[in-house]
């Protein structure tokens, strides 16, 4: 049974949909910022493209850091009695936080025939949720239907995946940078 202090900052599920939510909202502003800054001249669609895959990086950068963090938080929750070990939560996260999401591309659809004025407005808010994929499944124009479910998965599975490694302390990311930093110190 867990125990409650009133004093502990407790690990919610929603304090991670939060930090999934912020994630998306942070890569937005840095995506409006670079296409403001490119609207005095015009790029091509290449620029955009390439605008578009940095910030995809960029945004499972952020998530995964985030949620990493407080997976590692959750150790001590766990160790102390806290809270129970949920080896699902960050998938449980992830899932939740794409229900907005979701809800849109619904409204989307039901909406593709009948009010394109509605229509829209639930493109501009689908745009401003998946800004960095959106201009990689083409969410401003008229696309098939079935490439606005594309960027759904993602978080899920980076949540999952960084929780995971968060958890049982994995060092992804510092793999990654001091890869190589072994084999210079060999060379020097």
């Amino acid at each position: 049974m867990a125990k409650s202090d009133p004093n502990m900052m407790t690990s919610t599920l929603m304090s991670f949909v939060r930090k999934h939510w912020f994630d998306s909202l942070k890569v937005a502003m840095v995506y409006f910022i670079l296409i403001y800054c490119t609207a005095v001249f015009d790029p091509g669609e290449w620029l955009y493209t390439l605008i578009s895959v940095g910030l995809l990086a960029l945004w499972i950068y952020f998530d995964f850091c985030d949620i990493t963090r407080l997976a590692m938080r959750d150790v001590n929750l766990v160790k102390y009695d806290y809270i129970k070990y949920d080896r699902f939560k960050g998938l449980k996260t992830g899932l939740i936080a794409q229900i907005p999401g979701l809800i849109l591309i619904l409204l989307i659809l039901l909406t593709k025939s009948t009010a394109a004025r509605y229509n829209e407005w639930f493109r501009l808010f689908y745009f401003m949720l998946y800004s960095p994929a959106a201009q990689l499944v083409g969410a401003y124009r008229d696309v098939t239907s079935l490439i606005y479910f594309a960027p759904l998965p993602v978080i899920p599975l980076v949540s999952a995946f960084a929780y995971y490694c968060g958890y049982h302390e994995i060092p992804i990311w510092t793999r990654i940078v001091y890869k190589n930093r072994e084999k210079s110190k060999k060379l020097r």
